[in-house]
């Protein structure tokens, strides 16, 4: 699924309805997408109330508004703003640039990981609006404040794991200023070595990583998968 704004190029976009005067019809072809509904709640197969959409002639365009519901539960629809336009003389090649869609676009969210984040969910749904919406920086500044909030909790969280690996009252008491400091940078140093191995991800300080990629700016899709991994075990074990 392409985000709005983005126009790509389809191969199988329409089917040539009537050859003598070369009528071309836009089609609507069933998709996976994540269904909210009770009963569904993971992804389902979607489908429009028609197949086929308006006629076009040869470099013709349309705006169109489609709406897709899931074929399973019924009760869950998705409705997407776009503008097509036909290329192919015979064939179904054309262009579809989308305007927009609702619900808003974006990967689902999984309840567990709205569940990690608790009090900060707002914050974090904040970022993901933004970073589905190209804005990159915007998301960052979200990201940034959830972990800053987030690391007293989780410094909280390493202390409990320690603390049940017999780790001395002097490691303890380091954890515990750590998750008293403001300062994210100033709270990490101290403890960076005391992480137990348990809570290690592939031999990598998740809380170095935490601490580098708000230090770049950044996040690769690689330490995303180790942090998110990490914290899930830190906070539910």
């Amino acid at each position: 699924m392409a985000p709005p704004g983005i126009e790509i190029e389809v191969s199988d976009l329409g089917a040539l309805r009537t050859v003598a005067i070369n009528t071309w019809e836009v089609k609507y072809p069933p998709i996976a997408l994540y269904c909210y509904g009770k009963i569904c709640e993971r992804e389902m197969v979607f489908s429009p109330a028609s197949n086929t959409g308006p006629d076009l002639d040869q470099n013709a365009a349309k705006d169109v508004f489609v709406t897709y519901t899931c074929n399973h539960c019924r009760s869950q629809s998705k409705r997407f703003a776009l503008r097509v336009t036909r290329k192919g003389r015979t064939d179904g090649t054309g262009l579809v640039f989308k305007y927009g869609e609702h619900p808003l676009f974006g990967p689902h969210t999984p309840s567990r990981l709205i569940s990690l984040i608790g009090p900060d969910r707002d914050l974090f749904l904040a970022g993901r609006r933004a970073e589905n919406a190209g804005l990159g920086i915007g998301a960052f500044s979200y990201y940034r404040r959830v972990v800053d909030r987030q690391k007293a909790r989780i410094i909280s969280q390493i202390a409990g794991v320690a603390r049940k690996l017999g780790a001395s009252k002097d490691v303890l008491e380091l954890l515990r200023q750590a998750e008293k400091e403001w300062s994210f940078s100033k709270s990490v140093d101290p403890i960076k070595d005391l992480i137990p191995s348990a809570l290690l991800i592939d031999g990598h300080n998740p809380l170095l990583l935490l601490h580098a990629a708000l230090s770049k700016g950044m996040h690769d899709e690689n330490q995303l998968r180790m942090l998110t991994a990490w914290h899930s075990h830190v906070i539910f074990g």
